[in-house]
């Protein structure tokens, strides 16, 4: 049985959806990948969730991107969730200090990117980050950016990451926002610390309990990379026969290496030739 798994759920007479997500596998796979420090592996961890219960959402296939970029000690972390959830992410800190979230990331923003594999559209906000907590700044976003009151709970340690999504559908006659108030104080005050060791219809039912839910087929979620031998070749033809020659020269191979997966693509001198052909070298003339 999959231990990764993301499941969709309505409270059907409050107008409400939902999503819970438990991803231990795919999150000791992107730490095996990184060395964190505590506090930057938890915010980490809690994007690695918040990208699989947006990601879910994703009518099309394509790709989401969520992004945090700022001044502080954590200075950039990316993770990236597919249609289908398959996952990746990283970061990158100055520091190593405890420090909580908005101290972290502040002043930086949010970036949420959501691409379209078929038609090559991309659609893209940015949320300055305001608030303490991520939880809070996808909460924001949601309700400056697509005006949907939108909130998280997530939850991450060395083992397990997991997360809770709730939604007030837009034009539902079934709830209100009395409704909506009710449910986010039950949640807040009855959800587990830590949902992981738990089926997830114990979750549901202690959560929700006395309210009428529908419980959907759970999916898979997974790490996946998407980088290749093709993208990392094509990358390296930007550079022209020169540098390349040059990269040879100094280090005697070309080896690119993955910041998502760490794996590394190596190119040797007498594959340049069919790495760059028909790419001009940095003397040519380009004629119009």
């Amino acid at each position: 049985m999959k231990t990764d798994r993301l499941r969709r759920f309505t409270l059907e007479h409050q107008g409400i959806r939902g999503s819970l997500v438990r991803i231990p596998e795919t999150w000791r796979c992107i730490q095996e990948r990184g060395v964190y420090a505590p506090a930057v592996g938890r915010i980490l961890g809690h994007a690695v969730v918040a990208a699989a219960l947006i990601g879910k959402n994703l009518k099309f296939d394509g790709r989401l991107t969520l992004q945090l970029q700022g001044s502080g000690p954590l200075h950039l972390l990316v993770v990236q969730c597919t249609h289908d959830l398959g996952i990746r992410g990283l970061a990158r800190c100055r520091e190593t200090q405890m420090v909580e979230f908005g101290g972290r990331v502040q002043p930086g923003r949010m970036t949420v990117t959501v691409e379209s594999g078929a038609k090559q559209e991309r659609y893209q906000s940015i949320i300055p980050v305001e608030q303490g907590s991520l939880a809070e700044c996808l909460g924001a976003y949601y309700q400056d950016s697509v005006q949907i009151p939108t909130a998280f709970w997530l939850d991450v340690d060395d083992q397990n990451a997991s997360g809770l999504m709730l939604q007030r559908l837009p034009g539902n006659p079934a709830g209100s926002s009395g409704d909506w108030d009710l449910v986010i104080e039950q949640a807040s005050k009855t959800l587990p610390a830590s949902l992981a060791g738990q089926t997830d219809e114990a979750v549901l039912t202690r959560v929700f309990d006395g309210r009428l839910l529908r419980v959907f087929k759970p999916q898979d979620v997974a790490f996946q990379c998407s980088c290749s031998d093709d993208g990392m070749r094509q990358m390296l033809r930007l550079l022209g026969v020169d540098e390349l020659h040059d990269i040879i020269a100094e280090q005697g191979r070309i080896e690119v290496r993955c910041e998502f997966c760490n794996h590394g693509y190596t190119i040797a001198e007498n594959e340049i030739p069919g790495l760059v052909h028909g790419v001009p070298d940095s003397g040519a003339t380009t004629l119009h």
